[in-house]
């Protein structure tokens, strides 16, 4: 017999892959105004590339997450997640943490859009210093949820993203 998953958690973990990866193509879509000034164009246009290739990973991921599984998957995968801390009270603080980092990120980009577009670099330090540690928060739970078809990929380009906004 089939089990469908509607747990949760399990739920909770494909909005934030989706969310994820929304939050990465927003990010890339504004790289060039984020970039160090010495950097070569060349970057961005091969990061948009990459990334058109790996965002196809999402649903892979939100149909392997939400997929019908038998008792014995079910246990199985429901395990993979315990030991990996994607359950519970240890996911919800993962995620309480993560949604209030992004939160500090959205009200960054609504109150300097402007002055990003005018090229304020004291403005753009603080968003690349909030998106750093917004990634980094990311980067800990992406890794917690390697196991998992195409997590691999996403995780490969948000790793390069921060590289470049060094």
């Amino acid at each position: 017999m089939e089990r469908s998953i509607y747990d949760p958690d399990i739920i909770e973990l494909s909005n934030f892959v989706k969310q994820v990866v929304d939050d990465i193509d927003s990010v890339i879509l504004i790289i060039d105004k984020l970039l160090p000034e010495h950097a070569p164009t060349e970057i961005s246009i091969r990061l948009r590339k990459a990334w058109d290739e790996a965002e196809s990973n999402k649903s892979d991921i939100q149909k392997y997450l939400s997929r019908e599984r038998t008792q014995s998957q079910y246990n199985w995968f429901v395990r993979k997640l315990q030991k990996a801390g994607l359950t519970g009270q240890q996911l919800k603080l993962k995620l309480f943490v993560w949604k209030y980092r992004r939160g500090q990120i959205e009200r960054l980009r609504e109150e300097f859009d402007g002055a990003l577009t005018d090229g304020n670099y004291n403005i753009k330090n603080v968003l690349v210093d909030a998106l750093k540690i917004y990634f980094g928060l990311v980067n800990h739970i992406l890794k917690s949820m390697i196991f998992i078809p195409g997590v691999d990929a996403i995780d490969e380009i948000k790793g390069i993203l921060e590289n470049i906004l060094l």
